[in-house]
């Protein structure tokens, strides 16, 4: 299945689809969606429900993208770098570089009987994580008191 919108209303699907496969770029954001990490075994029963899957991986991508971009303004910005795998320095890190390096992050909920639900960081996040939780403005209490 593919999503594909323009604002340019005189193309037609064939069209779109070929202008589509040219914009490399545009690809690889999606390619990082179409991976195993995020669709894995997905059913979707309805046209309804194709379509409202369709514009969610369309705001995932938005959000993504943006996400990437900000933070290599941010390292460049501060002359900086993230160490990625095999602790090499990443200076245009991919969003899946950024999502393979905060990976890590788990949050605990503890459920008790009397009281409300707990939640805790499993590990302490480590330098890395910290940066790019920092360059995307995300407190580190969002994980777990939800504070933003």
């Amino acid at each position: 299945m593919f999503v594909l919108c323009s604002t340019d209303l005189t193309l037609t699907p064939k069209q779109l689809l070929q202008e589509y496969k040219t914009q490399d770029e545009t690809e690889k954001r999606f390619m990082t969606l179409k991976s195993t990490e995020f669709v894995n075994s997905l059913f979707l029963d309805s046209p309804h429900r194709i379509e409202a899957f369709g514009y969610l991986m369309l705001l995932a991508v938005l959000v993504l993208s943006t996400a990437e971009y900000v933070i290599r303004r941010e390292l460049q910005e501060r002359e900086d770098y993230l160490l990625g795998s095999e602790k090499r320095k990443v200076k245009r890190p991919t969003i899946k570089t950024i999502l393979w390096i905060i990976r890590p992050i788990r949050v605990r909920v503890l459920k008790h009987p009397d009281k409300p639900w707990e939640r805790s960081i499993v590990k302490e996040p480590n330098e890395t994580i910290l940066k790019i939780l920092e360059y995307l403005l995300i407190p580190l209490g969002s994980f777990t008191k939800g504070v933003c």
